[in-house]
């Protein structure tokens, strides 16, 4: 599989996966060896170099839109109720914000932009502090 990285917006990277000649495990210290993805109302973590799924979150909530940290360490996601970070193991889950969805991480890791869309005046895309 053939992986290519596009850089956009100030840190919003995609990942775009195709054809490979080689084996997709050996790719895993460049993707820091964990993806984070949304699965049946849940944020599971895949580990490239074991090829095991781990459900991070179990709730009856539905969490979606996870984002994994620069560093790895840290998943930023929406839930009923607003936005949360959890560790990359899903331990330590922290409420952020009551509003807002789509979070994304800055660069550097410190902040989390997100968007609001309401009929108030409030519409746009904002950014917190990451702690």
């Amino acid at each position: 599989m053939k992986i290519r990285w596009f850089s956009l917006l100030a840190g919003l990277t995609i990942l775009v996966l195709g054809h490979w000649g080689g084996d997709l495990s050996a790719l895993a210290p460049t993707l820091l060896g964990k993806i984070a993805y949304y699965c049946a109302g849940d944020i599971c973590r895949f580990d490239l170099s074991t090829g095991v799924d781990t459900d991070l979150t179990n709730s009856k909530a539905i969490d979606n839109h996870p984002k994994m940290s620069p560093d790895g360490t840290k998943i930023v996601f929406t839930s009923t109720g607003g936005i949360y970070v959890m560790d990359s193991n899903g331990t330590n889950r922290t409420f952020l914000s009551s509003v807002g969805g789509h979070p994304y991480w800055s660069p550097d890791g410190t902040q989390i932009a997100f968007s609001i869309i309401s009929s108030t005046s409030n519409n746009g895309i904002w950014v917190m502090n990451a702690d």
